[in-house]
């Protein structure tokens, strides 16, 4: 009678694995097969996230500084170069929230914000992502190029009250 009993649970255990992986493997296709703005994660319910890429330590302290004072309840990604910026939008997963705004510096090493901004813009995945080039730049060929790929340019500000208004402007991006 007790190996009757202890068969009949091996196979209850047997099935239960069973049904468990079949489960595993149907989740899993589901999640590669459902378009991503189905799938949200526990996080995106609570905060928005910006992508920012720029090299200059200085430009990127001002931000962090901004946001903290002015949108707590953003998160701030901060790349270094555009190589970084594509790199790290290609690494995330269906499952991860995308950025709700991808803010560029136009002249970074490695590769520069206008040539981000292609590759970004090429791919289906992040093409709805608002994008902002963040620059210096007053040039009449990098406007073109940013109305092309459908990003707005905003001229890096001078002083701190500039920045309130610019970091007002982003979140409103992020809806």
């Amino acid at each position: 009678m007790a190996n009757f009993f202890v068969a009949n649970i091996l196979n209850l255990l047997k099935d239960y694995l069973f049904l468990f992986n079949t489960f595993k493997t149907f989740y899993n296709l589901v999640l590669e097969k459902l378009p991503e703005q189905f799938i949200m994660s526990k996080d995106s319910l609570y905060r928005r996230t910006i992508l920012y890429a720029e090299d200059d330590e200085d430009d990127q302290q001002l931000i962090k500084d901004s946001f903290v004072e002015y949108a707590s309840d953003v998160e701030i990604v901060i790349l270094n170069n555009g190589v970084e910026a594509v790199s790290y939008l290609n690494n995330l997963s269906v499952a991860d929230p995308k950025p709700c705004l991808i803010i560029l510096d136009i002249n970074m090493p490695r590769m520069n914000g206008l040539e981000a901004l292609k590759q970004i813009k090429s791919n289906k995945r992040f093409a709805n992502i608002p994008a902002i080039l963040f620059t210096t730049s007053s040039q009449q060929e990098d406007k073109k190029l940013a109305a092309q790929y459908d990003a707005s340019i905003i001229t890096k500000p001078v002083d701190s009250k500039q920045m309130k208004v610019i970091t007002e402007k982003f979140i409103k991006c992020c809806g």
